[in-house]
């Protein structure tokens, strides 16, 4: 910020520098006059005392001032850098634990499926040794406790971001699953309403498609001569 004169009374800057003709004469020059809105009036050498004074007094401030705004702009920086790895741990957090539910409901469906098998194992020997004897009702499974209730293992760390950013193994999804990013090398979990994990994985896609469209426009043009 520029240094501006003040007002030393108010320190506004709504004031009036005039020449008072009066005083001139031919060995003296035109005599300043300072006249604020708050009534406060400096005369001659008086507003060039003042200007010297305020101007020294910016000087030596200006240091601290230049400080405290690298300090102000360094907070701001540090305060986006939190919220953003914040945003990124709560978003990691939550695809863990989606992945802890899937985990989970194919166990209580291999369960059923164990359950399910004895049973029949049960059912088939008993009319094997009598055919008229009465089956056996099924033994109900204790109710499998809600994810949010089982106390989950710490997720590993976040993946480095250059190896997401250029599709590597990331959450590492077979191939085939649902949820597995569109593009062939990318293992990859896709983001929700779209069929890549990120924007490169789509750009790569779309440039495979161009170079494909390409090379079949070039074959039948020089199929045609």
């Amino acid at each position: 910020m520029a240094f501006k004169f003040l007002c030393p009374k108010c320190n506004g800057n709504d004031f009036n520098i005039v020449r008072d003709n009066r005083t001139f004469t031919p060995t003296r020059a035109f005599e300043l006059i300072f006249s604020c809105r708050c009534g406060r009036q400096l005369f001659g050498d008086q507003i060039e005392q003042e200007y010297e004074r305020q101007k020294r007094a910016y000087e030596a401030e200006a240091g601290e001032r230049e400080r405290a705004e690298r300090a102000r702009i360094q907070r701001e920086k540090a305060e986006v850098e939190r919220q953003a790895a914040m945003r990124k741990a709560m978003l990691y957090q939550q695809r863990y634990r989606e992945e802890q539910r899937r985990k989970a409901d194919a166990q209580e469906a291999e369960r059923k499926a164990e359950q399910d098998r004895r049973w029949r194992e049960k059912v088939d020997a008993l009319r094997e040794s009598d055919p008229t004897a009465e089956l056996p009702e099924r033994e109900p499974l204790p109710p499998a406790a809600p994810v949010d209730e089982v106390e989950l293992p710490e997720p590993p760390p976040a993946p480095p971001e250059a190896e997401l950013a250029e599709g590597g193994p990331g959450v590492g999804l077979p191939e085939g699953h649902p949820m597995r990013c569109a593009w062939a090398t990318c293992a990859n979990e896709r983001r929700k309403n779209s069929k890549y994990c990120s924007r490169n994985c789509s750009n790569k896609n779309a440039r495979a498609r161009h170079k494909k469209r390409s090379g079949k426009k070039r074959k039948s043009k020089s199929a045609a001569a």
